[in-house]
Parts: C-alpha cells; sequence; structure tokens
C-alpha cells in the first residue's frame, strides 16, 4: 500500500511543480518530467486495475441476485437432457442419436464391438458383418446411440422396438473406456430412455453362451437370466437376459 502512496504523492507533486515551472516561465527540468511520467503511469494502471475489479464485483453481486442465465443450445444442436434423480448418471456421460457428425464415430465402434464378439466365438467378420451395421442404422424400428463422456464418443448401442418387447441388438463400450462405469451409466439412461417410449414393458439382450463377462455386466446392470436364447439363426448358442422397465 505505501507503494501506491509514493507513487500517487510523486504524481502530483510533480505535476504541480511543472505547473509551478511553468506559470513562472522557467524550463521543466528532465528529472521533473520522468518523475511525472513515472508517477502518472501507474495512477493510471491503478485506476484502470481498481475499475475493473469493481465492475467484476458489481457483476457477481448480479448473478448472485439475478441468477446466471442458462446456456441456449446453437440450432441442430443435439441435447441430452439428464435423467431426473439419477445426478451421477447423467454426469458427463450421455447416449446421443446417431445423426450425420456421429454416424461415422457409430460404424466404426459397432464394427469393432462385431469383431470382439466374433473372436469370441473363434470366428472372423465377413463383408456380411458391415452390411449388419448399415442395415440397423436403416431400420426404422432401431434407436441407434453413441456413447459420449463429455465430448468424446466411447461407445456405441442399438435399441430395437419389436412387436412384445425391446431388444438391445448392440452395446459397446471401447476397451480403453472400460471399468470406469462408463458402460454402467450409458446402460441405464438407454433402459430409461426404452421406459420413456412407453411401448414395452421389458428389454432383451442375447449374449453369446462364451461371453462371461457380457452376461456378468448385464446382470449387474439388472438383467435377470431368462434362459436359452430361441435364435436358429445362430451358429453359436447364446443366452437371453432381461430387464423390465414399466408396468405390463
Amino acid at each position: 500500500m505505501w507503494v501506491i502512496s509514493i507513487s500517487v504523492a510523486i504524481a502530483v507533486l510533480s505535476l504541480a511543480y511543472m505547473f509551478y515551472l511553468r506559470f513562472g516561465r522557467q524550463p521543466v527540468p528532465l528529472w521533473d518530467k520522468v518523475a511525472l511520467a513515472y508517477g502518472g503511469i501507474f495512477v493510471a494502471f491503478f485506476v484502470i486495475d481498481t475499475a475493473a475489479a469493481e465492475t467484476a464485483r458489481f457483476r457477481r453481486e448480479k448473478d448472485q441476485l439475478l441468477g446466471r442465465p442458462q446456456p441456449v443450445p446453437a440450432p441442430g444442436r443435439e441435447v441430452v437432457l439428464p435423467v431426473a434423480g439419477r445426478p451421477d448418471v447423467a454426469g458427463d456421460v450421455s447416449i446421443r442419436p446417431v445423426g450425420d457428425v456421429l454416424r461415422t464415430a457409430f460404424v466404426d465402434m459397432a464394427s469393432v464391438a462385431i469383431a470382439e464378439v466374433l473372436a469370441l466365438d473363434g470366428r472372423r467378420p465377413t463383408e456380411a458383418a458391415g452390411l449388419w451395421v448399415e442395415n440397423m442404422l436403416a431400420d426404422p424400428n432401431n434407436y441407434c446411440f453413441v456413447v459420449v463422456k463429455g465430448e468424446e464418443p466411447t461407445g456405441a448401442g442399438v435399441l430395437q422396438s419389436e412387436v412384445q418387447h425391446y431388444e438391445l441388438l448392440l452395446f459397446y463400450i471401447a476397451s480403453v473406456y472400460r471399468r470406469s462405469r462408463i458402460g454402467t451409466r450409458a446402460l441405464l439412461q438407454l433402459t430409461d430412455f426404452a421406459r420413456l417410449l412407453n411401448r414395452h414393458s421389458e428389454v432383451l439382450v442375447r449374449v453369446s453362451a462364451n461371453n462371461a463377462r457380457a452376461q456378468t455386466f448385464f446382470r449387474a446392470c439388472g438383467f435377470v437370466l431368462h434362459g436359452p436364447a430361441g435364435d436358429t439363426d445362430s451358429e453359436v448358442a447364446k443366452v437371453t437376459l432381461i430387464r423390465r422397465v414399466g408396468g405390463d
């Protein structure tokens, strides 16, 4: 504080001395000009800094009284609302419908998911796998999602609305993001979405009998083992797990 006082005093005294010399028609010495410049510049910055601090304080008080306005999304931007009553579920993990921006991410992750599932059964993906992904996107009964953490795509999911139930055709989280509860949070949001659609009371998922990790995951998320899957088109034995999402 004493630096401020001395600087202001220098500026005032230098200015007063300059006027005194000018009034007496005497030349102003160089040291007075230097002292006036130093004091004047310091005082100017001090005034600006004080004004900025007061403006910031005024804005903070105004925000506290009126409330800070909520941001409005840009036209066309996808918005995912948090799940009511589950603040931990929303967090920075969300499921977003596949649009033009997220289509490539969905196709890439769905293709990797198919390859991983086939590898568990000792098989390799074929050209039909890519066609299956495109068919999932084109089917009007399918709800295709990308799992996003912050703004980073981390997984993919496909929920199909069939005649008597929903079926989870695909649910995948990239390996680098596993064991961080991203999958659990995303699946809870997806089942909440199914509940809000209010078309069926159950979500069904068919899992390879060889995929014990997936079975454990779905059971931890509230799915119940229903028995062998009646899927005659598949070459691999599967099990069916079901979770209720509404009343009858």
